[in-house]
């Protein structure tokens, strides 16, 4: 039986090399990473965190845009209220301008027709009386116009003239074809109907006419003086 010797046994040598070989080769292959490096995996918990920031977010920026949305609309409706005014006192600016044109136009147009008449009467009294040749005849006619008895001379003309009163306007619509002209007993009833349907004939507008002119201040004269101030036609 042959000796064994531990120390030199090839057997128990090559085991420990081998193992050990192995064992060196499998730490060298070892990747060792540090804690700091390790990738975080995110919990539930994290998870419903960031969920509920996100629909804060959300939420927030929908109001934000509500709120721009809503100044946006007041904005617009208080630019048509202001509109709206402008256009009104523009509307009622031109309505009074155009109602004072109006007025203004009446005013001219009633001044008008007032001159023109004036100058009717002017014109007729020119024409059938003021320049006739026969001075004579031009008062007795007058006097059978206005209904009296013509006297036999201009002075009798006159002065029977001086007991009609009769209004000139209602004299005239009579001698251009209208109704009938009133007589008047005494000169205040004439002064009182001349004021109540404001038929005045203003004295100035006989002037140089000295037919006209008599016959007007026999009717007028306490009338004018009644009457200075007084609106006439």
């Amino acid at each position: 039986m042959a000796d064994h010797d531990p120390l030199h046994s090839g057997a128990i040598d090559g085991g420990t090399e081998t193992s050990t070989a192995v064992l060196s080769e499998a730490f060298g292959a070892l990747e060792i990473t540090s804690p700091a490096t390790l990738p975080r995996s995110a919990s539930p918990a994290d998870s419903g965190v960031d969920d509920v920031g996100a629909a804060q977010l959300l939420n927030e920026k929908a109001g934000l845009l509500n709120q721009d949305a809503e100044d946006a609309n007041a904005e617009s409706r208080k630019e048509a209220i202001e509109a709206a005014k402008r256009a009104g006192k523009k509307a009622k600016a031109e309505a009074k301008a155009e109602r004072k044109s109006e007025r203004k136009a009446a005013k001219e147009a009633a001044k008008e027709e007032k001159a023109a008449r004036y100058a009717s009467i002017r014109e007729y009294f020119d024409v059938t009386y003021e320049n006739k040749q026969d001075k004579l005849a031009a008062w007795q006619l007058l006097c059978e116009h206005v209904g009296v008895e013509p006297g036999s001379s201009v002075v009798e003309c006159k002065k029977a003239l001086r007991e009609v009163f009769i209004n000139i306007w209602d004299f005239m619509a009579f001698q251009k074809g209208g109704p009938p002209f009133k007589r008047f007993h005494t000169a205040k009833e004439l002064r009182e109907y001349t004021i109540r349907y404001n038929k005045v004939f203003k004295l100035e507008e006989a002037k140089e006419r000295p037919m006209l002119r008599s016959m007007l201040i026999k009717i007028w004269s306490a009338l004018a003086r009644q009457l200075a101030g007084t609106p006439k036609l």
